[in-house]
């Protein structure tokens, strides 16, 4: 696969950024497109799930298989990210939701 390191790929709107490859945390092609205002961190989910530590999502995380999974994770695995809609119908679902 060919890439033109010098075209702009949309991201988030009507902003644009370089190339994918250009940048080391970026792969090479486009993911599905996410609403910034829908992701939450571990914080959020907790509370969304009705726990009262953050760390216990790690705990959920690996309890229920179909917990969502994070749309995007750093690099260490330390920070986190989750589309509130797939949290929030997961919590739903169990009739967690808080």
């Amino acid at each position: 696969m060919s890439v033109d390191i010098q075209s702009p790929v949309q991201c988030c709107g009507n902003s644009t950024i370089p190339e994918a490859s250009s940048y080391r945390n970026y792969v090479v092609g486009m993911g599905r497109k996410v609403d910034l205002d829908e992701l939450v961190d571990t914080v959020d989910v907790a509370e969304l799930v009705g726990l009262t530590n953050a760390t216990s999502v790690a705990t959920y995380r690996s309890r229920y298989e179909d917990f969502p999974q994070p749309v995007w994770v750093s690099r260490g695995g330390r920070c986190q990210l989750w589309l509130r809609p797939e949290v929030e119908a997961w919590a739903t679902a169990r009739g967690q939701l808080r």
